[in-house]
């Protein structure tokens, strides 16, 4: 029988976290931790299943990009290279970030997948990277 920690805020100070601030640290911990206790047997299929308001997984990403950022702010450091890099990535559109966005917004016609098409094509042309 495994044991069960009492939640973050409730096992002690956090060392070299300024009082003030250990309750978004102790946050961070919680999520984390209730990721891994609720995502077990999740499938990869399951994870970018695509709802209204976008999929899972999006939102995970999304999540994991800005806490990791909001950490690296807290602790009075810049965003390395690769954070930047991160943050551009998670700045381009994609189809499920495109589909999320006209979420409620459009009718899922016919015409639907031609609008995600087109604007997933000007994105691309405005990145740069071509038709």
């Amino acid at each position: 029988m495994t044991t069960q920690l009492p939640e973050p805020w409730l096992r002690g100070p956090l060392q070299g976290v300024h009082p003030l601030l250990a309750p978004v640290f102790f946050s961070f911990a919680q999520v984390r931790e209730d990721l891994e206790k609720h995502m077990t047997g999740i499938t990869c299929e399951q994870l970018w299943q695509s709802f209204e308001g976008g999929a899972l997984g999006f939102h995970l990403r999304h999540l994991a990009g800005s806490v990791d950022r909001l950490t690296t702010y807290l602790m009075g450091e810049n965003l390395s290279a690769a954070q930047l890099d991160r943050l551009q990535q998670e700045a381009e559109p994609d189809r499920e970030r495109i589909r999320e966005h006209l979420s409620g917004n459009y009718c899922r016609c016919t015409g639907y997948h031609a609008i995600v098409d087109a604007i997933e094509t000007t994105a691309r042309m405005r990145r740069g990277l071509g038709p």
